[in-house]
């Protein structure tokens, strides 16, 4: 009879260890998986679609706004391209001006195409024809996962092949903006990169995605733990790259083209202080430069400072083109 009481408190024992335990684990585990599929899947066209990614930010509206004028200004330069890879139909928006040169954009999670299309002007003054990528699982590009560049960077390298070998494109430079800025790193730092591509200019570039994911978490009134190390593990099972090591910061000392880094002091998520140490890291690239902006939130330095912003690019520019 004794072994039979042990036994009933041990069964009591592990029934309520289950109890408390059980939901301690089965709730970060579907608020984690909630957050990866909000933020990293595309569930269906109309999510990341051709539109305006958030119609309550002020600055954000004004800046679609200008691609749209954009666009429809510069209808008779414009082709819609097309190409596949990874066995997906991606597409991009390409403006002929005319020159020999081109500018690849690279907006961020959740941005099309057209988005991108609000930092053409310095470019087009500095005598660069324009393509702005449409990544996989964005706008009309196919695909249901944001990879965070670990795969969308192959698809610009082979953009950048695109605009070489069939629109003769002598020199072709890059543009990113927030994640866009690390999926260029990627691209540049590949073996694969062609001689070609002769510099790179970064908005927000963060030195690894974790301190920024963490961050986002954070805001949004949920514990980082263990919600970041659910997402970061998924994103990089499903990209099979490990995103905690395939970073920025890990790859700055392979960059080996002069970078222009543009960086505001109020970003919150690529925290300036880790985009120092990113910049300080870049010790193989020939020419680099980091400018530092008083105003603009994350991805928002341009609309708070227009004019230095497109005079630092222009000068940068002419800096490496002699």
């Amino acid at each position: 009879m004794k072994e039979l009481y042990i036994i009933l408190i041990i069964i009591g024992v592990v029934v309520l260890l289950s109890a408390l335990i059980a939901p301690a684990i089965i709730i970060p585990y579907k608020v984690s998986k909630k957050v990866y599929l909000k933020q990293f899947v595309r569930i269906n066209k109309e999510k990341w679609a051709r539109e305006c990614s958030d119609t309550t930010n002020e600055e954000q509206v004004i800046m679609f706004d200008y691609s749209l004028k954009f666009a429809s200004e510069n209808k008779d330069k414009h082709q819609k391209l097309h190409m596949v890879n990874d066995n997906l139909n991606l597409y991009a928006d390409y403006y002929d001006f005319g020159f020999k040169r081109a500018v690849v954009l690279c907006a961020g999670r959740a941005e099309c195409s057209l988005y991108a299309l609000y930092y053409t002007n310095p470019y087009i003054k500095a005598g660069y024809n324009i393509l702005s990528i449409e990544t996989r699982a964005h706008g009309d590009s196919e695909g249901k996962i944001n990879h965070l560049g670990l795969k969308e960077y192959k698809d610009v390298l082979k953009w950048i092949k695109i605009l070489h070998d069939e629109y003769n494109m002598d020199e072709i430079v890059l543009h990113g903006i927030c994640i866009g800025s690390a999926t260029l790193v990627y691209a540049i730092t590949d073996e694969e990169c062609p001689s070609y591509v002769k510099s790179l200019t970064t908005d927000g570039l963060y030195k690894d995605f974790k301190s920024t994911l963490v961050k986002h978490i954070k805001d949004t009134g949920h514990n980082a733990f263990p919600c970041a190390n659910f997402i970061l593990h998924k994103v990089s099972k499903d990209a099979g790259l490990n995103i905690n090591k395939f970073t920025p910061y890990n790859l700055a000392d392979k960059i080996k083209i002069p970078v222009l880094m543009l960086h505001s002091k109020m970003d919150k998520f690529s925290i300036p202080e880790k985009a120092q140490l990113t910049f300080d890291k870049m010790t193989s690239s020939p020419n680099k430069k980091l400018v530092w902006f008083d105003k603009g939130a994350h991805s928002h330095i341009r609309i708070n400072n227009q004019e230095k912003y497109d005079e630092e690019i222009i000068d940068f520019l002419r800096g490496i083109n002699g």
